[in-house]
């Protein structure tokens, strides 16, 4: 593997040279950004190219959003159900817990 990668598909990643090109090219940019806007203003650019990055890469920008959303900020009204399973983990945790508690730590 000499110029390219190659992945077990068969594909080829892009050529190592242009990381070379790439990754100075784009710390150039920013550099530039943060002595001419300063450090938060350059900031806020990233955060509005990270979410133009998701927004531009999902298939499904509605569901992905939710998701996100979801993730984020828990439904609250949601009626929240434990399985037997969790509840016999519960269980565990808390004997052990006061097991714990119960015996002594050191003698003195």
């Amino acid at each position: 593997m000499k110029e390219t990668e190659k992945t077990g598909n068969g594909n080829e990643k892009s050529p190592r040279k242009y990381r070379k090109l790439v990754y100075p090219a784009a710390f150039f940019m920013v550099g530039i950004l943060w002595v001419t806007f300063g450090f938060w203003k350059t900031l806020f650019v990233a955060l509005l190219t990270l979410i133009g990055f998701f927004v531009g890469s999902t298939d499904n920008l509605e569901e992905s959003i939710k998701q996100m959303v979801n993730k984020v900020f828990p439904p609250s009204q949601k009626k929240v159900t434990y399985s037997a399973e969790d509840m016999e983990k519960l269980k565990k945790a808390f004997e052990k817990k006061e097991f714990e508690e119960k015996e002594p730590v050191g003698k003195a």
